[in-house]
């Protein structure tokens, strides 16, 4: 059973592999042919996606993404003079060449993976500020739920006061009537000579 697992795993690892080699590849291939076609925007978009090849390499397997930028690279210093004769004063494009030609492989390796922790860092940020507003919301709908079971026993305590004042003087109403009741009785048996 282990070795079935392994074996799956390791053939899970190499059709992965492959995948992002097949898309390395694709991405040079679409910047070939961007070249060849000699169009500006053909050439952007090339490179963008390029770049978000390499950004997903960086992540995923950092020595392919270095091999995919290092060809990148080499391919448009060799076509730079036909590159620079149709594209002209397009800065988007300018700015997606300058971004594989003048870094090192490994300086752009680093910058994006500095931006993957800054990303992470943000993100975690982001967390403690959602959890720490979830805490405050739950504390606010229980609030209304404290007050409102603060303010039921308050209601209870009163009635409980109050029914013990009506019970004393019920009490005390009862025992004056006993006595008025008794003090009649006894001014009746007098009067009777009892």
């Amino acid at each position: 059973m282990k070795k079935l697992l392994i074996v799956c795993l390791a053939m899970i690892a190499l059709v992965f592999a492959s995948c992002t080699k097949d898309n390395s590849e694709a991405a040079i291939e679409q910047v070939k042919n961007a070249i060849e076609q000699k169009d500006a925007n053909v050439l952007k978009d090339a490179l963008n996606n390029a770049s978000e090849m390499f950004q997903k390499l960086v992540a995923e397997n950092p020595e392919q993404a270095k091999s995919l930028f290092t060809t990148l690279q080499n391919l448009l210093k060799e076509n730079a003079d036909k590159i620079k004769a149709f594209v002209g004063d397009n800065a988007a494009v300018n700015l997606g060449l300058a971004a594989f030609t003048e870094t090192s492989a490994d300086e752009a390796i680093e910058n994006v993976q500095k931006l993957f922790n800054q990303k992470e860092a943000v993100e975690g940020a982001v967390e403690e500020v959602k959890d720490a507003a979830d805490k405050t919301k739950e504390a606010i709908e229980n609030a209304p739920e404290a007050a409102k079971e603060a303010a039921e026993k308050a209601v209870e305590d009163t009635k409980n006061k109050v029914n013990e004042k009506v019970n004393q003087e019920v009490d005390n109403a009862k025992a004056k009537a006993n006595e008025n009741i008794d003090k009649g009785v006894n001014d009746v048996k007098k009067k009777l000579g009892l």
